[in-house]
């Protein structure tokens, strides 16, 4: 088995083993070679250089933010600002926490007067239709008691007690009856009938 370690040459990639290395270019192309080289390189170290000085000025610029903002750096206020601004942040939260609670004021005798004024008024209207309502029901009954009296002064006891100003009720007949209620599929009284079977 060959070995695939490769000091100064390449693998060919068909077969997997060691191939010699290709032999060195001319020396009269180097020079041309070797100008552009150069200047590609010149070109990469400027670019190079450039993103590392605005990669170090990011950096910069992000210590000085995060050493301005973060509570426990060094800052250039003494203590005493320091506690002065969580005092003064302490009292307005409290303050407003004392809006919040003081928000509803009791009413004074103008809008007391006004709203008892609206509640009396809305409990006459109330009455006013109670009333209404009482005095109908009441014509009514007074109505439906005298056409009561009205039916039984005009029967007089005799044998039509059945009948009123309609006239004599009718019986559909029993066999029409009977068809009627089997196409409803119930029997006498809103019950099937069962038969027996016989055979």
């Amino acid at each position: 088995m060959a070995s695939r370690f490769v000091s100064a040459g390449a693998i060919n990639p068909a077969t997997g083993d060691a191939v010699a290395a290709a032999p060195p270019p001319s020396t009269a192309s180097q020079p041309a070679k070797s100008a552009k080289e150069a200047e590609k390189q010149a070109a990469w170290a400027a670019a190079t250089a450039s993103l590392e000085a605005a990669r170090q000025h990011r950096l910069q610029q992000q210590q000085q933010l995060q050493q301005q903002h973060q509570p426990g750096a060094p800052e250039q206020r003494s203590l005493y600002d320091i506690l002065q601004a969580n005092k003064l942040a302490k009292q307005e939260a409290q303050a407003e926490a004392l809006k919040l609670k003081h928000q509803f004021r009791g009413l004074d005798e103008d809008e007391a007067a006004f709203l008892e004024g609206l509640r009396e008024r809305r409990a006459r209207e109330e009455e006013e239709r109670r009333r209404e309502v009482e005095s109908g029901m009441r014509a009514f009954r007074e109505k439906l008691a005298g056409k009561a009296a009205g039916t039984d002064e005009e029967g007089g006891g005799g044998g039509g007690g059945g009948e009123g100003r309609e006239g004599p009720r009718r019986m559909p007949l029993g066999s029409w009856r009977r068809r009627e209620c089997r196409g409803r599929g119930a029997g006498r009284g809103g019950r099937r009938r069962r038969r027996g079977r016989t055979g």
